[in-house]
């Protein structure tokens, strides 16, 4: 643990007029000792495209979009599996208009290690 991760992710405008899309990342804490949100969005991007048009966003993830706050009160990165999405909405968000067009992507990411204190 302790090296950044990077995620990136290929964006295209299928449409035939120009559009802005946010880009956004959630990670879920798979294995977490404590409770955690289900999703916490960790990044977002917004980007402009012409109709067409392809572009790579780049997120850079720390150690801190890993951890969680222990029942002490301490901010912890533990081991363990990490789950992460990166799209146009929330992962498992159903029923929007746009929903044949806007696609998620995700990873799992497993930490080794021992888990390790955080400055607040």
């Amino acid at each position: 643990m302790g090296a950044p991760v990077a995620v990136s992710v290929e964006v295209r405008n299928a449409g035939t007029f120009a559009a802005d899309e946010v880009v956004q990342l959630y990670v879920t804490d798979v294995e977490a000792s404590g409770p955690v949100p289900l999703r916490a969005l960790k990044g977002f991007q917004r980007v402009s495209l012409r109709p067409g048009e392809k572009r790579t966003v780049r997120f850079t993830l720390d150690e801190r979009a890993f951890s969680l706050v222990g029942s002490d009160g301490r901010r912890i990165v533990e081991p363990g599996r990490f789950a992460i999405a990166v799209g146009g909405k929330q992962p498992g968000l159903a029923g929007t208009a746009d929903a044949a067009t806007t696609m998620v992507v995700t990873a799992d990411l497993e930490l080794t290690g021992t888990a390790k204190t955080l400055a607040p």
